[in-house]
């Protein structure tokens, strides 16, 4: 009988420790991509802050629906590298840093979750 409530305690705390990791690779998988389509919206539209960081939070540039794991607007950092003269390419990188709660023992509250992308613009010179 103490060997089984040994076996189940250890098969139970594994088993809780390998759901904790799916969580959090989901909220990283889930946070990376909305910061890919973030950058790809940017190339499109590189002057539209707003409609950016709602593409990213929200899902579409006019900022409606629900929030991706309860982020808001104000979590997303835009930065862009200035005009390559030589090439006429523009670097626009998003950097995502998120504070999700995460219920579990692996992960300690407000883990930060911060996500870079980056793709070139191609603008015309003047």
């Amino acid at each position: 009988m103490v060997e089984a409530a040994l076996a189940l305690t250890s098969a139970l705390l594994i088993l809780a420790a390998l759901i904790q990791m799916g969580v959090i690779f989901m909220v990283y998988q889930g946070v990376s991509e909305r910061a890919r389509v973030g950058v790809r919206y940017a190339t499109t539209a590189p002057d539209d802050e707003a409609g950016i960081k709602n593409v990213i939070v929200y899902g579409n540039s006019a900022g409606t629906g629900a929030a991706l794991f309860g982020l808001a607007p104000s979590d997303v950092v835009i930065a862009s590298s200035g005009l390559d003269n030589e090439s006429s390419i523009a670097k626009i990188t998003v950097d995502l840093t998120s504070r999700i709660t995460l219920v579990g023992f692996l992960v300690p509250d407000d883990t930060v979750f911060s996500v870079e992308a980056a793709a070139p613009v191609e603008r015309a010179l003047e």
